[in-house]
């Protein structure tokens, strides 16, 4: 149950009204001065749970008993059965003559409101290698040289840094073997290298292979 955030009693505080009341005495408007609300208050729990007992105490739904307009379930399999022909809210409120919000309620109430409901989720698609070595994944990261401390230490400023001290590019190769433990691959292998270039050649076979 999911008390309203501004509400004054739970279902602890209405059954100690009723105590206070039925078993100690009580008067129901000094009950309800202790509890923090006003006689009305008191004795509408009082008379709740002298009908239906402790669970009268509980909060009731607010959401009403009886809906004299509720579209039919007929029509609503008929708006389902057109939706699973790919039609959208707009055509079939105006083949069955009824509100475009009314038909798209509708369909949120169903599930249907979107296009992708209306077929199975696919299955995953893994793939597994056969041996390693068969999957490499390769990642190059580029980094700036410095010769001398930076500008937190320098400042900043003309000739506090000096030009073309260059780059270097770190280069990862991942190897990811068939293996699966919970779901998730086994990394076998792990290359790490430093260049001072960054070339197709330095990102496929040539390189990679010889640095492993």
């Amino acid at each position: 149950m999911k008390l309203h955030g501004n509400a004054r009693t739970c279902p602890h505080t209405r059954w100690l009204i009723v105590e206070r009341v039925l078993v100690e005495g009580w008067t129901v408007a000094a009950a309800a001065a202790a509890a923090g609300v006003s006689e009305r208050t008191g004795a509408k729990w009082l008379a709740r749970y002298r009908s239906e007992g402790r669970d009268g105490l509980r909060d009731r739904s607010s959401a009403p008993g009886r809906i004299p307009h509720r579209t039919p379930a007929e029509r609503v399999c008929v708006i389902a059965w057109l939706r699973r022909l790919r039609m959208t809210a707009a055509e079939i409120a105006e083949t069955l003559l009824m509100p475009l919000a009314t038909v798209s309620a509708i369909l949120k109430r169903i599930g249907l409101g979107k296009r992708s409901r209306l077929e199975p989720f696919e299955p995953p698609n893994r793939y597994q290698c056969s041996r390693p070595g068969e999957l490499l994944h390769v990642d190059v990261k580029k980094l700036a040289r410095f010769t001398r401390p930076g500008h937190r230490v320098l400042g900043r400023g003309r000739g506090r840094y000096d030009e073309g001290a260059g780059y270097e590019y770190v280069h990862v190769c991942v190897d990811v073997d068939r293996p699966r433990f919970g779901g998730q691959r086994l990394v076998r292998r792990l290359v790490v290298f430093l260049l001072s270039f960054s070339r197709s050649r330095s990102a496929t076979g040539s390189r990679v292979s010889s640095g492993a």
